[in-house]
This record gives structure tokens, C-alpha cells and sequence, in this order.
């Protein structure tokens, strides 16, 4: 009995120090995500965004029509972004669920159970008068709150670059007619601006 209360005591402190790994990772990729979008970007928003990437192709390929192809591809980005962020919200809850179980909340649905309230701040389960449990369950509303609040704050700076983008596209139109090659572009530039000027092209694109 004792050797079996020893071999549990050892899974829940292994699962409680998983689970604050598993939490620590979540919210540096919500971190660097959506407070350091500069640089190269995690290797798991990689993998989601080329993972939507080949869906959006094979969703694309057989469609004809220039403008609904456009206006499917439209969605590419923010269907991204939104997975990432469901990525993000699974291994938290996931890190906590482990917590929870490590704090003696089991069965592990029942942990999970748990997580899912305190994630959703629904607060359908109870943490009861257990001090740890309602630790965790503060911490987890926090970390949700904040990582929204994170992902708030990012999106205009995303919607500025994006119409800075749209701009410069518009421009590109203006000056070289509607889907212009390289060369068109820098033969109109050069008529338009003087070759001495192709340095602030380079800058733009």
C-alpha cells in the first residue's frame, strides 16, 4: 500500500510538472505570437499555416473565376490566425487539466471538466474549499483573459499592415496595369520616377 501510494504521489507531481510545462510553452507561443510577430515565427505556427495553406489549394484549385478564387484566399489569413489561436487555448487547457489532476481532481475527465470551466470562465464546476484547485482555476482565467486581450491588441496592428499592403498593391495597379510582371513594373517606374529612383522600389517591395 504504501509503495502504490508512493508510485501515485509520483505521477501527480510528474503530471503537475508536465502540465506547467505544457502551460509555460502555450503561452510563449501566445507571446511571441501576438506580442513578437517580428522575426521567424514559431515552428508550430508554421506547420498551421501551411497545414491551412494546402487545404485553402486544394479548396481553390478547381475554381476558375480570379475574383472567387480572391475572395477565398481572403479568408486564408485570419482562418490561420484563429487556429493558431484554438492551438493556443487546447494546450492550456490541456497543461491545466494536467494540473488539476496533479492536485488530486480525478478522474482525469473530471480534471478536464474543470479545466473547461475555468477556460470558458463559465465556472459550471467548482473548485469546492480545495486551496490549489482554486489557484489554478484563478491562474487559468487569467492566462485566457490575457492571451484574448493579447490577441485584441494585435489585430489592428495587423489590419494597418494590411491596408498598407492593399495601398501599395493599389498603387502597383495604378502604375503598371492590372497583374503586372517584374519587368513592367520597373519600366513603368523608371518612365514614371527616373531610374535614380529604383532604390525607393526596392525599399517598398
Amino acid at each position: 500500500m504504501r509503495v502504490l501510494a508512493m508510485e501515485e504521489r509520483f505521477i501527480d507531481i510528474l503530471a503537475v510538472v508536465a502540465g506547467i510545462i505544457v502551460i509555460v510553452i502555450a503561452t510563449g507561443l501566445a507571446i511571441r505570437t501576438f506580442m513578437v510577430p517580428a522575426g521567424a515565427p514559431p515552428i508550430i505556427n508554421r506547420v498551421i499555416f501551411r497545414f491551412t495553406q494546402a487545404l485553402f489549394d486544394v479548396c481553390t484549385r478547381p475554381i476558375r473565376s480570379e475574383a472567387r478564387r480572391h475572395g477565398i484566399l481572403s479568408l486564408y489569413a485570419p482562418i490561420s490566425l484563429l487556429a493558431v489561436l484554438a492551438t493556443i487555448l487546447t494546450l492550456i487547457a490541456f497543461g491545466y487539466t494536467l494540473a488539476y489532476y496533479g492536485a488530486g481532481v480525478k478522474p482525469i475527465i473530471r480534471a478536464f471538466l474543470f479545466s473547461g470551466s475555468a477556460i470558458s470562465t463559465l465556472g459550471f464546476e467548482s473548485p469546492g474549499n480545495d486551496f490549489w484547485i482554486i489557484v489554478l482555476s484563478v491562474f487559468e482565467a487569467i492566462t485566457v483573459a490575457t492571451i484574448v486581450a493579447l490577441l485584441i491588441g494585435y489585430l489592428p496592428g495587423i489590419y494597418s499592415s494590411y491596408q498598407q499592403r492593399e495601398q501599395a498593391v493599389d498603387g502597383l495597379v495604378q502604375l503598371a496595369g492590372t497583374q503586372p510582371d517584374g519587368v513592367k513594373v520597373v519600366v513603368a517606374f523608371v518612365e514614371s520616377y527616373g531610374a535614380s529612383k529604383l532604390g525607393d522600389l526596392w525599399q517598398q517591395w
